[in-house]
């Protein structure tokens, strides 16, 4: 799969060069020995595809803060106190961020790929329990393949979240020129390639 995702970024950063746009971009794949030694091997192979994305609405975390990331010490334990909710094999890889605003995160033991809602932090804390982190997709390949380079980008954040007990409508994180970029790149849609 790790052959598809790289056939998909090609294209998307072409049609990024077609429609000109600028304002995203696709780091360059970075050397799977340079990764923390406890991120999960499928994650390592994504970024050895994708080194990360800089965009208006999507942001996916570069070797410089996923490297920060890995390396943050447990807060809970440095201080004795319960001030991070985060379960500790979450490691956060990126962000979306719009009306609403949300974390992408990766479980380092099983590769799942979820996000969750960064103001929810104060209120797991003030009731001292764990924050739920809302899976998306049980693997790394699998989660860039079909949701941020594929045809599955509209799903990326369900409607219905462990949230909120409203809706989330999509025009509150989808990003249009992301979308658009699918678009030109015939990755809208469920491909033929794969």
């Amino acid at each position: 799969m790790s052959d598809l995702l790289r056939q998909r970024v090609e294209r998307f950063k072409a049609a990024l060069v077609e429609l000109g746009l600028d304002g995203i971009r696709v780091l360059d794949p970075i050397p799977v020995d340079r990764l923390p030694e406890a991120m999960h091997a499928e994650m390592k192979t994504v970024y050895s595809v994708v080194g990360g994305v800089v965009g208006e609405s999507l942001r996916i975390h570069d070797l410089e803060e996923i490297t920060a990331e890995y390396g943050r010490p447990d807060l809970n334990e440095v201080t004795g106190e319960f001030t991070d909710p985060v379960p500790r094999e979450w490691k956060n890889f990126g962000a979306l961020v719009g009306g609403f605003d949300f974390t992408l995160s990766g479980n380092t033991e099983t590769g799942a790929m979820g996000f969750y809602d960064p103001e929810e932090i104060q209120y797991a804390v003030v009731d001292g329990e764990w924050l739920e982190v809302q899976e998306v997709c049980p693997r790394p390949l699998q989660f860039f393949t079909e949701y941020l380079f594929g045809p599955r980008y509209p799903e990326l954040i369900p409607e219905e979240t462990i949230y909120s007990s409203d809706s989330i409508p999509k025009e509150e994180w989808f990003d249009e020129t992301w979308f658009r970029v699918l678009q030109q790149a015939g990755l809208d849609e469920q491909p033929s390639d794969g």
